[in-house]
């Protein structure tokens, strides 16, 4: 058995410039800090970081004698001449862009301390890491040199053995008089990332289904008759997001307004007393739970409504209807000010700064809230309808019975069909001149952020290049892209035969198949596109085509087939390109005369 290697202690010396620039990168609130700090903050889930570098002669000492665990005291020679700080080395890198203020050689400007690593700061002088940015606590050269440390001028210093022992002694009598301070270690959250949703996805492609449309910007409505899982099934998605029991669920009620969801009054002593409603609850404590994370994620925390058909929820929500819509989230309150003032012990356990912001802005939802609800379609007739406005804002997910339910299956990819071509190009030629302002919109949709809060419109962090790489191949190519032209081409033939107006639901489709292709990436190598492709048709364009139901049932007592026409060719594009899943929704939609129920 080896016996594990003593760390090594050194002491680094440097400008007392380029350790303030370290120093203030060190105390500065993450989203203020350095984008170079960030990145490793999230990497090391490590608090207390602080960057050093070496000049490009030391690539032998940083490579093979520097080693993570070592003991780190940072020195500055002048002008103050003292000792700052003390931590470990739990990183070391090849720094490729410049950080500091000072470059290697001052004569000739060059040089970016390439050989760095990262210090985790234990114990530091006090005036060293206050936004005054004194030097008051420093430990003086003067007291080193009692040590016996001298030749404090190059690079590093190895200190060891009883000059060590010394050192530190002397650190803990600094301590004992509040001149240096030890760093608590605080818990730093992580973003929510891709990996920790799929680990627990494989291979449900259902439960893969409704993950994308939760990341490209949806709430979720699962609909189906009684018994077959759907409250059950809404709980595993929120857990997968926001934790086990992270989240509010509520059975909806018809008695519901918007002093129930939003903003309430009571009687209490005599006085009228404020109380926030079951949404807005959700609301905050989603701010709180992306701030101060679960086991260390960053996670949302989100509303769960169950048969939300017993309420009329459009009315319920009041002006914060529009708020379902994840867009307007950036420009819009929740709450006004004086509003949030009645209730501001709810804000307690926020960060001040976010605090701050409320009371000047009004209380806004989160990018990554969502609301997940459930829709029983077997009483429609006793309970209250969902409207369009409504169905917009959710993504539909149905679930059969398990005597009826359809085979969750991946479609191949057909062969270019020139008809459907045709239609997918008419689209094209009208949108000709507006491609790129809406490949930039989509782009700028999917990264409305609140980084600083780990809120994310897309819920977890996504690669935003590779986004706009899926983006451009589908919009920009002027041959188009099969097989989402399919999207496209359907998409021709309810316009031109007056089926259904298609616009946002077009764009809905975009962000779902292009998410989905991130997300399929990592999930599997099987080729997923028809998937996607048959998602997105079936969860935005299907439902459009309500609308046009009682006309095809004016046709059965009139001379007109036009609408059974179009109905009868779109029927057959689907089964003939196998999207399965839009098809039997199509055929379920035809048959009870709606959508849902």
């Amino acid at each position: 058995m080896t016996r594990r290697e003593a760390p090594s202690a050194y002491i680094f010396v440097g400008s007392s410039e380029n350790i303030k620039h370290s120093l203030r990168d060190l105390i500065m609130p993450k989203e203020k800090k350095s984008e170079e700090l960030r990145e490793i903050v999230e990497k090391l889930n490590k608090s207390n970081l602080l960057i050093w570098g070496l000049k490009s002669r030391y690539a032998e000492f940083h490579k093979n004698r520097l080693k993570k665990g070592d003991i780190a005291y940072l020195y500055s020679p002048h002008p103050v001449r003292g000792l700052v700080l003390k931590g470990m080395i739990v990183d070391k890198y090849i720094g490729k862009r410049p950080y500091w203020p000072i470059p290697e050689d001052i004569n000739t400007g060059q040089g970016i301390w390439p050989y760095r690593f990262v210090i985790e700061v234990t114990e530091a002088a006090r005036g060293s890491i206050s936004l005054d940015e004194s030097w008051k606590g420093i430990i003086s050269f003067k007291e080193l040199e009692n040590l016996g440390i001298r030749g404090l001028w190059g690079s590093y210093y190895h200190v060891y053995g009883e000059r060590k022992r010394q050192l530190e002694s002397l650190i803990n009598q600094y301590i004992q008089r509040g001149l240096w301070k030890k760093l608590r270690r605080e818990i730093i959250v992580s973003p929510l990332s891709v990996n920790d949703l799929l680990v627990n996805v494989k291979p449900d492609l259902k439960l893969l289904e409704m993950l994308i449309h939760i990341i490209s910007g949806k709430n979720l409505l699962i609909a189906g008759p009684p018994g077959v899982g759907k409250t059950r099934i809404m709980i595993k998605v929120a857990s997968l997001f926001c934790g086990e029991g992270n989240f509010l669920m509520e059975t909806a009620d018809s008695e519901w307004s918007k002093y129930n969801l939003i903003l309430g009054s009571t009687l209490k002593r005599g006085q009228v007393e404020r109380i926030p409603g079951l949404f807005t609850k959700a609301v905050v404590r989603c701010w709180k739970s992306l701030v101060n994370g679960v086991n260390g994620r960053s996670r949302p925390y989100w509303f769960l409504i169950d048969e939300i058909n017993r309420a009329k929820i459009e009315t319920a929500m009041g002006m914060a209807f529009t708020l379902l819509d994840t867009e307007y989230r950036s420009n819009q309150a929740l709450l006004h000010n004086d509003e949030l003032m009645e209730i501001a012990s709810l804000l307690e356990g926020l960060p001040n700064e976010l605090r701050d912001k409320f009371k000047q802005t009004g209380l806004t939802v989160p990018y990554s809230f969502r609301v997940l609800a459930t829709m029983n379609t077997y009483d429609r007739s006793l309970l209250f309808s969902i409207g369009f406005a409504l169905q917009r804002r959710f993504a539909q997910i149905e679930i059969q019975s398990p005597l009826v339910a359809e085979h969750e299956e991946v479609p191949t990819i057909p062969k270019v069909d020139s008809q459907l071509v045709k239609y997918a190009m008419e689209i094209r030629e009208r949108l000709t001149n507006r491609w790129k302002d809406l490949a930039k919109d989509i782009i700028r949709r999917l990264s409305l952020s609140n980084k600083e809060y780990n809120d994310y419109f897309t819920v977890v962090k996504l690669d935003i290049p590779y986004l706009e790489k899926e983006l451009n191949s589908i919009l920009i190519s002027e041959r188009g892209s099969w097989p989402f032209d399919i999207v496209f081409g359907l998409a021709g033939l309810i316009q031109d035969t007056g089926v259904a107006d298609l616009g946002s639901q077009i764009i809905d489709c975009i962000q779902f198949y292009i998410c989905g292709k991130l997300m399929s990436n990592e999930f599997d190598e099987t080729d997923l596109r028809m998937f996607l492709v048959d998602k997105a048709i079936s969860a935005y364009m299907i439902p459009q085509i309500e609308i046009s139901l009682p006309r095809l049932r004016y046709e059965q007592f009139a001379s007109s087939t036009e609408i059974k026409s179009a109905f009868d060719e779109l029927r057959d594009y689907l089964k003939k390109y196998g999207l399965l899943y839009s098809y039997n929704r199509f055929e379920r939609m035809t048959r009870r005369g709606s959508m849902l129920g």
